[in-house]
């Protein structure tokens, strides 16, 4: 999916500017971090500035996504339209932002729901999806099929916690239709977002840069998703607020998205890290992937499931509904595990193809130099035969010269 860049091609930004940028994603994170927590005493203020923070860091992640498009490198071209369509997702959300924003601050007025800002935030997720999708890369079978089932089990965990706080308590109100379709749209694009993104994490290439970048990429999705159903939670129980911790959620979502594309950008698949960062990288490769693909489609499934039956046991019984949810998770597991045995088989298998085929090349290599080492031989004894003739010639001219 990705070629190796041409060096010639690379032009590296400069250190200081990144390490600027560095600066003020840092200084912009405790900015929001320090809003959220005294937002309680200053309310319009504070809530002015995040609203107009989270239009920043969004529009930040899509100029930084048709940046990375537009850059003339070969291993950025067959991800270019890839790119572009999260780019357009990200200025889709922060103009939903934007429009959120003038009704609240501007306006003073309570953001109406539906509105005009859901046609926007709605968008970005046909925009996201899609780019998500065009990234993913084709791997051997078991192993697409058990990184598709670890996605599952992930979306799953998120997908029941959803449905249990979110669209059942909304379809049990009496709102109208749209309300009702709106609040399911929502949790399960955002299904659709953690699944993608969940699976596309595990789909990172070997390539250091290329795999924190796509973590990154991920893990901004995740939390926007994340984010997104705590919101409609609390909306359901009209106690949102701007300001809330969900508002740092997104925040910090659009910023690694953002980054994801500028760390492709300066750090080109193939090309060198200095010492300091590749320590950072080794450390954070072995032990991400030691976690992702051992222990979080586990962790995801037991806190999911946690909730829900402490929830259900505060109530006074397990309905029959969440056995069966639960059950489904068990099998997921369950096919998890064999699928991931399968992949060891089929790796195995082509372990000891690869063997015999560097044996069958060893002994196709040994026959070829035993034969130039005869032929070498063969030629030497010709030669020295070659010289002994020639002396004994010499030998006979000058005899007969004398």
């Amino acid at each position: 999916m990705n070629a190796t860049p041409d060096p010639s091609c690379i032009q590296r930004p400069p250190v200081t500017g990144r390490k600027v940028l560095l600066g003020a994603a840092a200084a912009y994170a405790i900015a929001m971090i320090v809003l959220v927590a005294i937002h309680p005493s200053t309310d319009g203020l504070a809530e002015a500035f995040i609203n107009v923070l989270e239009i920043i860091v969004s529009v930040f992640a899509g100029w930084c996504c048709f940046y990375y498009a537009a850059q003339q490198r070969s291993d950025i071209i067959p991800d270019r339209l890839a790119w572009r369509l999260i780019g357009a997702g990200c200025l889709a959300w922060a103009a939903g932002q934007t429009l959120w924003t003038l009704f609240e601050v501007g306006l003073g007025q309570k953001v109406p729901y539906p509105g005009w800002p859901d046609l926007f935030f709605l968008a970005s997720y046909p925009l996201a999806l899609t780019g998500i999708t065009r990234l993913l890369s084709r791997k051997d079978i078991f192993r697409q099929l058990r990184l598709v089932v670890d996605s599952i089990i992930a979306a799953s965990s998120v997908g029941i916690l959803s449905w249990y706080f979110v669209i059942r308590p909304l379809w049990n109100q009496d709102v109208s239709i749209l309300e009702r379709l709106l609040g399911g749209i929502y949790p399960f694009g955002d299904l659709a977002i953690i699944f993608c993104a969940s699976f596309l994490f595990h789909e990172a290439k070997v390539n250091r840069p290329l795999r924190l970048s796509t973590g990154m990429l991920a893990g901004g999705f995740i939390l926007i998703a994340l984010a997104d159903t705590a919101f409609l939670h609390a909306t359901l129980g009209d106690t949102y607020r701007t300001g809330t911790w969900t508002d740092a959620a997104w925040s910090f979502g659009w910023a690694l998205i953002g980054f994801a594309a500028l760390y492709r950008l300066w750090y080109p698949v193939g090309e060198g890290i200095q010492l300091g960062e590749q320590v950072a990288l080794n450390w954070l490769g072995t032990v991400g992937r030691a976690f992702f693909r051992v222990f979080a489609p586990y962790l995801a499934a037991v806190v999911a499931l946690g909730l829900v039956l402490t929830a259900e046991l505060h109530g006074g019984a397990i309905s029959t509904t969440i056995l069966v949810l639960g059950l489904i998770l068990t099998l997921l597991i369950i096919a998890r595990q064999i699928l991931s045995m399968l992949e060891i088989h089929h790796l195995n298998t082509q372990l000891r193809g690869l063997n015999d085929e560097l044996k069958r090349h060893l002994v196709v290599r040994t026959t070829q130099m035993e034969s130039m080492s005869a032929e070498m031989t063969a030629h030497r004894r010709a030669e020295a035969e070659l010289t002994l003739h020639q002396e004994q010639l010499s030998e006979q001219v000058r005899a007969r010269t004398a």
